[in-house]
């Protein structure tokens, strides 16, 4: 039986300046200077869509040392899902769960400072991305694979 990957934070100061470099190339910005760290982040051109730029900054917040084996198809996982779906509040909200092998991600739209401690202490969940207001429910899925992805390598 394989053994169950434990989540440990990675260091991300090499992620800003290579997802900066990598939204101006993708914008039609001139890439040259790349090698250099960034020390604002790189801002689109007038009229072009922020989407990408707010994307890549959402924030993974993980509820202790996860293991990567959890029963995607749990009755508490299930539970967990139908308690937290939609879950709103003044400061945010949960756009999305889903049951994953680190356990239970979900995506929430606000303060994030704010909603940490209800969803982690009171509901149990593994892991919180943060949105954008504006995410598509595509790009909602697609968070929550890349935080799986982070938490389990």
């Amino acid at each position: 039986m394989a053994r169950p990957q434990l989540w440990r934070p990675r260091p991300q100061s090499w992620r800003t300046p290579l997802a900066a470099c990598a939204l101006v190339a993708v914008l039609g910005g001139v890439a040259a200077g790349c090698a250099e760290e960034a020390a604002e982040p790189a801002e689109p051109a007038t009229g072009e869509s922020t989407r990408s730029a707010e994307a890549a900054e959402s924030e993974l917040r993980v509820n202790g040392q996860l293991t990567c084996d959890q029963d995607v198809s749990s009755d508490e996982a299930k539970d967990t899902i139908e308690r937290v779906g939609g879950l709103q509040q003044p400061t945010w909200s949960v756009r999305f769960a889903e049951s994953t092998a680190a356990g239970v991600v979900v995506l929430v739209a606000g303060d994030l400072e704010d909603a940490q401690p209800r969803l982690f202490d009171d509901y149990h969940v593994a892991a919180i991305v943060g949105l954008a207001e504006d995410q598509t429910r595509a790009e909602d899925f697609k968070a929550v694979r890349e935080a799986v992805r982070e938490i389990c390598g």
